[in-house]
């Protein structure tokens, strides 16, 4: 994958989205009383969601979309069986849902049970809401008067879906979205909803070996051909599924067109088969079996045994889910629910892993990942798009191809409407919602193979030793015979560089030695900038407070510089470009101690005062792309915090947060690490208690991919260490590590596959994200490292304690 293109692209998608969250919360904030309140739209529907299917009305207006459950009925089972939805859990009593108008992203056609009968809302948070409608009228009413109650909503009807997944496809050819990204788009596109188990996104099986002690991933005959369904992987089975299919065309009598399979690769029974350790698909999967667990012996207890009865039993054909990619909690009974002994008297309980991953879920789903995002699989996805959302999903090409499933599982196939006799009409409903559905095809011609992976290779990854110190720039002094001080912050964004010294001064230049033309190199520092023609005094920081890389951030694709330590407790907000203050925010009570940003439009800063404040940072009218962007008639972090969060018993020394998972992370001075979700300031469980052995906190961030996970860096101790982010207080962390030295600086590889570091002995270390363990060490000019950062070329910028910038770079060491 090229992480550069990809980096670039993402920036792109974060401010994009910014810019449109900033506009609708614009418009809706100008909405009248009476715009508020009128309804424009009021239907019948079902909301379905993975617990339940709720019935009731939906009413429309320009602020908001609103579903109000009906008072006599009861709550459904997602597969229709009235039950409960949880095991030793009341029935919900939630009768009313709303939706902000000024939240809604996209509003897209939907099937239920085949029919083009649904709507579902997508949120800029990444939620969404299914409706079912008594008809297509109604659907398309609804999606039509939704989407144009704000100029910003996208509706994607057939047409435009199809659109879609053609620039998806280009876009993962070129190597801007991972293999996982570009899956998830299709099953999106496709119609697949994690609100519909009947719907249920649907990936490959990409490995075959799950019995040997290791596995190597540059090995092809480890992986699925992934030009055959599972039907078809097994020689002698398949010469059974033929003779059905023969049959079935050659008898006369047959009112069923002929098919190869039975049973489908994707259904809501194969889902609650794979997550039946989590709720609520505990409590769903009992109801599916009348209240109790299915024979301990049909349970999904080993991942080799279930892979050897895709492979053997005629009637299991089923691939994966987005789970095996990105989730390993599925994989162990944490709640320890007695799932029953096997004929053999073994209790089942966590999945049993292949031995390559040693024991561990989070190692199983790491491999799993890097497996999927890999050249091999890379080589060969493009076949299996085809077989399940292309060209050889239906026609002449899936008979070739043995893909063909029971008709009744097509888009088409059925018109419930057209069915009077209610008996057929259940029949042909029981079959839909219960043996599966094919998603909606998106591509009629066949899938074009990825390009090869750019040259040269990402060289952290693959050549981590051809990366040395390339070069060393000795910035002038402000004023000339002024001492030297430490650069405490670097930031690279795009095709910009920002450096903070230790004091209070910054500018800019560019083509700094080592780095590709074209960057831009901006430093602050009471005594030196790299090059610098301007210069502008930042705020006093307070005595106490030790200025290093937390206490600065950048948004806007660098174009903004954020800060925070100063005496007045509060947080600084400078244009890069022409050095003026745009903004003081205050929201603490105490020193601000640490500050971070994702996402390009969400600030989190942490402080003495125990808090950690959430600001929501809205563009200016007209946007980032000013050269000179100001405040003045609107956007900024706003008068106050949009929410603060509670929790520690000490200050906060450290924070970050990752929009992708909804979440912050935020250290404390009483060693405690404490996860609140992003969105609504709920505090969602203590990684790592007060008081623990571990020490204190100082720095922190999200590892996203292949498996989610919170890396924390203790200061006082010298240690390493991640964290699952589903992992409950008292559990052992994932991976430690001791360091040989005082770090001053650490950040990710763009690909967040590695960790860099650099401390008091001037080297730089880089370290896998996956377990710590070193993989590469670059000697620097010799003074400690104290600010660091990546480039999307995979180029390594650091400062240095005498205030130069370091270049570590593939190419010839030099100075």
């Amino acid at each position: 994958m090229d992480e550069a293109a990809v980096a670039s692209a993402e920036a792109e998608a974060e401010a994009a989205a910014a810019a449109k969250a900033a506009e609708a919360e614009r418009e809706a904030a100008e909405l009248t009383r009476e715009d508020r309140r009128k309804i424009l739209l009021s239907l019948p529907a079902v909301l379905v969601g993975s617990k339940r299917t709720v019935r009731g009305q939906v009413k429309v207006s320009r602020a908001a979309v609103s579903f109000i459950a009906d008072r006599d009925q009861d709550d459904d089972r997602n597969g229709e069986e009235s039950a409960s939805t949880a095991e030793g859990s009341e029935k919900s009593k939630k009768r009313f849902w709303r939706w902000p108008i000024a939240r809604v992203d996209e509003v897209h056609h939907a099937r239920y049970r085949l029919q083009h009968v649904a709507v579902e809302i997508f949120l800029i948070d990444r939620r969404s809401a299914f409706l079912a409608f008594q008809d297509k009228r109604s659907a398309r009413d609804a999606a039509m008067r939704i989407a144009t109650c704000r100029p910003g909503i996208t509706l994607m009807d057939r047409r435009r879906k199809l659109a879609a997944a053609q620039r998806a496809q280009e876009r993962w050819c070129r190597r801007e979205l991972s293999t996982f990204d570009y899956l998830m788009s299709l099953n999106t596109l496709a119609g697949r909803t994690r609100n519909d188990l009947t719907q249920y996104p649907v990936f490959p099986w990409v490995l075959s070996d799950y019995t040997s002690d290791s596995i190597d991933l540059n090995d092809p005959q480890v992986f699925r051909d992934l030009a055959k369904p599972v039907g078809a992987l097994h020689e002698p089975r398949l010469k059974q599924f033929i003779e059905r299919y023969q049959l079935l065309a050659e008898d006369p009598d047959s009112l069923t067109p002929p098919f190869h399979y039975g049973s489908h690769y994707s259904s809501a029974a194969i889902v609650l088969f794979f997550l039946i350790r989590l709720q609520p698909f505990t409590g769903l999967a009992r109801s599916l079996q009348g209240g109790r667990f299915d024979h301990a012996d049909r349970l999904f207890a080993s991942v080799d045994r279930c892979w050897r009865a895709c492979l053997e039993s005629t009637a299991d054909v089923k691939e994966l889910i987005p789970e095996f990619y990105s989730l390993p909690e599925f994989l162990a009974n944490s709640s320890g629910f007695n799932l029953g002994a096997t004929q053999q008297g073994a209790s089942v309980g966590d999945v049993a892993l292949p031995p390559w991953a040693d024991g561990s879920p989070h190692e199983f789903i790491r491999v799993m990942r890097e497996a999927l995002e890999s050249e091999t699989v890379s080589a060969r996805m493009h076949l299996w798009i085809d077989l399940v959302f292309g060209h050889a999903q239906r026609g002449d090409e899936s008979v070739k191809r043995r893909n063909v499933f029971h008709p009744l599982t097509y888009e088409g196939s059925v018109d419930l409407d057209a069915v009077k006799d209610p008996d057929a009409r259940a029949a042909a409903e029981s079959q839909i919602v219960n043996f599966g559905q094919t998603p909606a095809q998106l591509f009629r011609k066949p899938h074009p193979r990825r390009a090869p992976p750019p040259s040269p290779l990402p060289p952290i990854r693959h050549s981590p030793h051809s990366v040395a110190l390339t070069s060393v720039t000795a910035p002038p002094r402000f004023p000339p015979n002024a001492p030297a001080s430490p650069v405490a912050f670097v930031s690279v964004e795009g095709s910009d560089l920002a450096s903070v010294g230790g004091g209070n001064l910054f500018g800019q230049s560019a083509n700094v030695p080592g780095l590709p033309s074209g960057v831009k190199v901006v430093t602050a520092s009471v005594d030196c900038a790299v090059g610098s023609h301007r210069f502008r005094r930042v705020a006093p920081f307070a005595a106490e407070a030790v200025v290093g890389s937390q206490h600065f951030a950048t948004l806007a694709g660098g174009k903004i510089l954020l800060s925070c330590g100063h005496w007045d407790h509060g947080l600084r907000v400078l244009s890069v470009e022409d050095s003026r203050e745009l903004q003081i925010a205050t929201g603490h009570r105490d020193l601000v101690t640490c500050i971070s940003t994702t996402a390009g439009r969400v600030g989190r800063a942490g402080s003495r005062d125990t808090t950690v404040a959430v600001w929501e940072v809205t563009p200016p009218p007209d946007g980032w792309g000013g050269a000179h962007p100001s405040f003045s008639r609107g956007g900024g972090l706003g008068q106050r915090p949009r929410r603060i969060l509670f929790g520690h018993a000490d200050g906060v020394t450290c924070v970050a947060a990752s929009a992708e998972l909804d979440l912050v992370a935020s250290g404390g001075a009483d060693g405690a690490v404490l996860l609140h979700t992003l969105r609504q300031g709920r505090h969602l469980r203590t990684l790592r208690d007060a008081g623990s052995d571990a020490g204190v906190p100082s720095w922190l961030c999200f590892l996203e991919a292949p498996v989610a996970a919170v890396l924390v860096y203790d200061g006082d101790q010298l240690t390493l260490s991640t964290h699952g982010i589903n992992s409950p207080s008292d559990a052992p962390p994932l991976a430690t590590a001791n360091a040989t030295e005082r770090l001053h600086a650490l950040t990710l590889s763009p690909d967040g596959r590695f960790l860099v570091t650099g401390g008091e002995k001037g080297a730089v270390v880089v370290r896998n994200c996956h377990d710590l363990r070193v993989c590469a060490r670059y000697d620097g000019p010799g003074p400690a490292v104290t600010a660091l950062r990546t480039t999307p070329e995979e180029c390594i910028v650091g400062g240095l304690a005498d205030g130069r910038i370091a270049v570590w770079a593939p190419g010839v060491a030099g100075a």
